[in-house]
C-alpha cells in the first residue's frame, strides 16, 4: 500500500478527529489532547504504508500517546520532587555565624526581583557597581539604589540594626 495521501489524511481527520480529541481529553487537558492528536496525524503522514485499519490505528495511537504523556508527567513530577527535596538552600549553614540561613533566605526571597538581583550581583557575585549595571542593563545609580533598598529591607526582615563602622557618620 502507498503512503497516506493528503486527501486521505484530511478525510480521516474530518471523520475521526472529534472522537480522537474526545478520547484524549478523557486523560489529558484540552490543549494536550489536541497536541497528541496532531502528533498522531504527523506520524501517520510519515508512514510508508497506509495502515490496514486507519481508524483502529488512529485510536490506538492516540491512546498510546496519552499514556506516554501521563508517564512523562509522572517521571517529571518524581524528578522535581527529588530535586526539591535534595536542593540545598541558598546559603550554606555556618555555625560560626550568628546569621540564621533559613531566615536570610526567606528574607532574600521576599525582596523584589530587581533588588535581589542587585544584591546578589554586588555582594555574592563580587561585581562592581559598573559591572552590575551592565549585567542588568540599567544605570549605576539604579543599581546602587536597588542595593541600598534591598539591604534596608533585609535588615528590617532580619531584625538587624544598621551598624556604622568606627568613625563613619551619616
Amino acid at each position: 500500500m502507498p503512503a497516506p495521501s493528503p486527501e486521505n489524511l484530511a478525510l480521516w481527520f474530518a471523520r475521526h478527529g472529534p472522537g480522537l480529541v474526545l478520547l484524549a481529553r478523557q486523560r489529558l487537558g484540552a490543549d494536550e489532547a489536541e497536541d497528541v492528536v496532531q502528533e498522531v496525524f504527523v506520524k501517520l503522514a510519515r508512514l510508508q504504508d497506509i495502515p490496514r485499519d486507519p481508524a483502529g490505528y488512529l485510536f490506538a495511537a492516540v491512546r498510546n500517546g496519552c499514556r506516554s504523556r501521563l508517564r512523562g508527567r509522572l517521571r517529571r513530577r518524581r524528578r522535581e520532587t527529588v530535586a526539591a527535596r535534595d536542593r540545598a538552600g541558598w546559603f550554606e549553614p555556618d555555625e560560626s555565624m550568628s546569621l540564621d540561613a533559613a531566615r536570610a533566605e526567606a528574607a532574600l526571597r521576599g525582596l523584589p526581583v530587581a533588588q535581589r538581583e542587585a544584591l546578589v550581583l554586588r555582594l555574592w557575585g563580587g561585581l562592581s557597581v559598573s559591572q552590575a549595571a551592565e549585567a542588568l542593563g540599567v544605570g549605576k545609580v539604579t543599581v546602587h539604589r536597588r542595593q541600598q533598598a534591598g539591604l534596608a529591607a533585609l535588615r528590617k526582615a532580619m531584625g538587624v540594626e544598621r551598624t556604622e563602622p568606627a568613625g563613619a557618620s551619616r
